[in-house]
Order: C-alpha cells, then sequence, then structure tokens
C-alpha cells in the first residue's frame, strides 16, 4: 500500500496511476468538449427554424433554405465525428475502467466521472447525428418544393 497525503488508508499505486491518467486526458479533452457543446448550443436556434419554420412560397426562397439546411447538416455530422473522435481517445481509459470496476471497493469519483463524460459524448453524437439526419431531409423536401415552383 501506498500512502497518499491527506487519504487515510491510502490507494494501491495502479488506483492513483490510473486516476492520473483520467485527471490529464481531462485537462485535454475539457477543452474539445467545451467547443463542441458551444458549437452545438450556438446552431440550435437556427437548426431548429429550418426543421419547423414554415415551407417558402418561392422556389427561389426554397432553394435558398435547402442549401442552407445542407451546409448545417454538414456541419451536424462533423459534430457528430469530433464526439466519435474524443471518445475513441477516452476509449483506453474508458476500458480500463469498466474492467477495473469493484463494487466491493470504494468509489472513485474520478472514473465515475469518465463514465459520465463518455455517456454524454455519445448522447451528443446521436443528437448530431440525428440533427444531420433531419436537416438533410428537410434540405431534400426543400429541394422538391423548389423544383415543383
Amino acid at each position: 500500500m501506498v500512502e497518499e497525503a491527506g487519504r487515510p488508508g491510502g490507494e494501491e499505486a495502479p488506483v492513483k496511476v490510473l486516476d492520473a491518467q483520467i485527471v490529464d486526458a481531462f485537462s485535454v479533452v475539457s477543452l474539445l468538449i467545451a467547443i463542441a457543446a458551444a458549437y452545438l448550443a450556438g446552431i440550435w436556434p437556427i437548426v431548429n427554424d429550418l426543421l419547423h419554420g414554415k415551407d417558402p412560397d418561392v422556389a427561389i426562397d426554397a432553394d435558398g433554405m435547402a442549401g442552407r439546411c445542407g451546409a448545417y447538416a454538414l456541419s451536424a455530422a462533423a459534430l457528430a465525428v469530433v464526439n466519435l473522435l474524443v471518445m475513441a481517445l477516452l476509449l483506453p481509459l474508458f476500458t480500463e475502467v469498466v474492467t477495473s470496476f469493484s463494487s466491493s471497493g470504494p468509489f472513485h469519483t474520478v472514473r465515475a466521472a469518465l463514465v459520465l463524460v463518455e455517456l454524454l459524448l455519445l448522447s451528443g453524437c446521436a443528437t448530431s447525428g440525428v440533427l444531420a439526419f433531419r436537416l438533410h431531409k428537410r434540405k431534400e423536401d426543400l429541394a422538391l418544393i423548389a423544383r415543383e415552383s
């Protein structure tokens, strides 16, 4: 047993190493997550208007709106890829946390945070993927309206 300052009983060295690796990874990944979340929050009102706005009456307006939907669909798909890449970056640590889980041992807040971050990234990826799909479908619908007008 290796004594850790300020904690009675201490922890084993491998536990401290894993926790230190997670903390180091969080210092890098937290910036990526913050940027992705801020970007999603920034485009959300525009995407919402594009998805739920009324269909334009004029063909040129429908064509322009279809172009915006296509651009935001690509942007949402890129955001999903960024979420996947950050998840992949954390995957080795996540795997180690899951395989070393013990219900009889002490609760490790840092490890629990890693699991929650992976779940957050997964939900961000799913949300971005669904947005990309819906925007692409809306783009196709608007392009059809533009052709018919």
